[in-house]
């Protein structure tokens, strides 16, 4: 891992003292799960948390569609009023144990139609125990609000990785010695996305293009190129979309038409502007609200 030093090195801090809550916030492909991995791997939240979950939350909707996913990873076998049974489990637990539930916006966005959702009741209800820590990643820049975090709380917001962390990242996968020309544009154009450096460094690495032939597909294709399979984290289209199209996206008729503004500014839009800019728009088309939306 690159250009993540401090964040890991606060996260496991964190971990360390017990009863930690930790929500790792980012936009798509920054890295929030490979940090959270990271961490969980590291020897140091071994010897304190002998018992570690990772559960990944994507394509999981409800309160509901989780229990089964936490009662596999508690080795609960009677199925029977899982809500209470894994409470109780958690609650009996003798050793600290860690429960690390990824891409959470997923389920938390899910139920947002009643409040407080779900899942934030479910948090609630977990956050006081004392032996538990929990981690949650977050595509995006909320949080739960209505959960009563401890006071070892942490909140992390991965972003991209600088120049130097993006070349290291892209020597180590790919094998190259030196960042060429076509290297270092590549690496300009993903502008130190980890998921991005990643899936094109592999492609180099296979053997599949070199930088030179990669930059020139990538000038035809963009990032129709950047993949490696046909998951979120092997296929940056994949993950763009996941993030174009979740429910904070859909609720807010005018957010892919503000995007496309944006994506026409090259110097995006200071707030200075953006009164005298509105004047030009239709009256039923605020920017504000929309702007607040792809901030989120």
């Amino acid at each position: 891992m690159f250009g993540r030093d401090d964040e890991k090195s606060t996260l496991v801090m964190t971990l360390c003292k017990g009863h930690a809550h930790v929500i790792i916030l980012g936009g798509s492909g920054m890295g929030k799960t490979t940090l959270a991995l990271s961490a969980l791997c590291d020897i140091e939240v071994i010897r304190k948390h002998p018992s570690r979950h990772f559960i990944s939350c994507g394509g999981i909707y409800s309160v509901e569609a989780l229990l089964p996913e936490l009662a596999n990873a508690l080795h609960i076998r009677k199925r029977e009023n899982l809500y209470d049974k894994v409470l109780t489990l958690l609650r009996r637990a003798s050793n600290p144990l860690i429960l690390c539930l990824d891409n959470f916006e997923t389920i938390w966005e899910a139920e947002t139609t009643v409040s407080p959702p779900p899942i934030e009741q479910f948090l609630s209800r977990i956050s006081n125990i004392p032996m538990l820590s929990i981690i949650l990643t977050l595509r995006g820049s909320q949080s739960p609000l209505n959960v009563p975090w401890s006071n070892n709380q942490c909140v992390l917001t991965v972003k991209q990785l600088d120049i130097d962390s993006s070349q290291h990242l892209f020597k180590n996968i790919s094998g190259v010695t030196t960042i060429n020309t076509y290297i270092e544009k590549l690496l300009e154009e993903v502008d130190g996305v980890p998921l991005a450096i990643k899936l094109l460094a592999s492609i180099v690495q296979e053997g599949l293009e070199t930088a030179e032939t990669l930059w020139q597909a990538w000038e035809k294709k963009r990032t129709k190129i950047v993949k490696h399979g046909n998951n979120r984290l092997s296929n940056l289209e994949i993950s763009i979309e996941l993030s174009l199209h979740c429910p904070q996206m859909q609720q807010d008729p005018n957010a892919i038409d503000t995007l496309a503004i944006l994506s026409l500014l090259p110097d995006g839009l200071s707030k200075g502007l953006l009164e005298e800019f509105q004047t030009h728009l239709p009256h039923d088309f605020s920017l504000c609200p929309s702007l607040a939306t792809l901030q989120r």
